[in-house]
């Protein structure tokens, strides 16, 4: 398609060349251009750019790099993240309570799981029954993104408000199991199939997300509940965006910040208010207490005689 459009930029006159190895500067900002009247939005640009990029540095042309380094690309804006809060999230969990049988429960522990333990979707759906810890509230996570790569095992904590369904999901799992005359199964969220104990699959987690959704009128994917855990907990301290990276299994804080929570402004305002409020306390206190002057007449030379 890139190769396409700058033919046809060049057959117009509006590039000087359509040999990959003479592209300049103003030949790329002419294609800039072109995809700005397209309507094409940053993030397609830049990926549009990056491509094209690698293979003008194939061919031994690194215009596209230069540019990129003196700040001349389309800059990526931040998108909007969608996180639910505290209430949105109660109100999935009451839905899910109207859902019957097993769906029901894995209804109701994943969406008090996810939210307040910030796992990936196939990071929750491929636990096993070992990855979970009651004791200390924790989970590993086996199976992180990337594992066989980049991804490292980790380690994250259960926060308070999801124990209980964690427990009652526990509990309601083992009677599950035994309804088919098995005592033990590796997998955390069980399903019989074929005879035997399976994983569940995305495309079932799915569907009964969407049932959830349809009875708690709430709108979200479950990759929201994975950005809400970090938007809940910056909210309540802007402090703990390294605790957050690190427990959701990002290498970087930046990533954290730019696709799963941000400090709000109306947060900022107020902690850096914060900062501030003991000590204007304390000019208001000391203006407030009445001088007085008893230390001084009670010396004998600041005594006028008078009766």
């Amino acid at each position: 398609m890139l190769g396409r459009t700058i033919a046809e930029l060049y057959e117009k006159g509006r590039v000087t060349t359509n040999n990959p190895e003479k592209l300049c500067e103003a030949d790329i900002g002419q294609l800039i251009a072109w995809m700005r009247n397209k309507r094409l939005d940053e993030e397609t640009q830049l990926s549009y750019l990056k491509i094209l990029g690698s293979f003008l540095l194939w061919c031994g042309n690194p215009v596209i790099a230069e540019m990129r380094a003196r700040k001349l690309l389309p800059r990526v804006p931040k998108k909007e993240i969608k996180a639910l809060n505290e209430s949105e999230i109660a109100k999935l969990a009451r839905a899910s309570e109207q859902i019957p049988g097993w769906q029901g429960e894995v209804a109701r522990f994943i969406t008090m799981t996810y939210p307040y333990t910030g796992l990936r979707p196939s990071e929750l759906r491929h636990a096993e029954i070992d990855d979970v810890s009651t004791q200390d509230w924790t989970i590993w996570v086996r199976h992180p993104k990337g594992e066989h790569s980049y991804g490292e095992k980790r380690t994250v904590p259960i926060l308070p408000p999801a124990r209980p369904a964690v427990e009652r999901f526990l509990q309601k799992r083992e009677e599950y199991l035994s309804r088919f005359g098995q005592s033990e199964a590796r997998p955390l969220i069980p399903t019989m199939q074929h005879g035997g104990v399976g994983f569940y699959s995305h495309q079932v987690l799915c569907r009964i997300k969407m049932e959830v959704e349809n009875l708690s009128g709430v709108s979200f994917a479950l990759k929201n509940l994975r950005s809400s855990y970090g938007q809940l907990i910056l909210d309540k301290d802007s402090s703990k965006m390294v605790a957050i990276s690190r427990a959701m299994g990002h290498s970087s804080v930046t990533t954290t910040e730019r696709y799963y929570c941000r400090l709000k402004e109306r947060n900022m305002i107020r902690e850096l208010n914060e900062l501030f409020e003991p000590e204007q306390q304390e000019d208001e206190t000391r203006a407030s207490k009445p001088k007085t002057f008893s230390r001084l007449i009670e010396r004998d030379k600041y005594l006028s005689g008078y009766a």
